[in-house]
């Protein structure tokens, strides 16, 4: 019997740079946001935007 540990649970997120029309989108949405609020990498503000699309 082989007992092999496979690490789970973290979520993993491809990186990879913002298309120049939504990185603008992305700044003026840093601008905006609030303190109180989560602040998103850019990963996560476009995975985000692009589900809401």
């Amino acid at each position: 019997m082989v007992d092999i540990h496979i690490e789970t649970g973290g979520i993993l997120i491809p990186s990879y740079e913002l298309p120049e029309e939504h990185q603008k989108l992305y700044e003026k949405y840093l601008q905006n946001i609030s303190e109180t609020e989560k602040k998103l990498t850019s990963d996560e503000w476009y995975l985000r935007y692009l589900s809401f699309t």
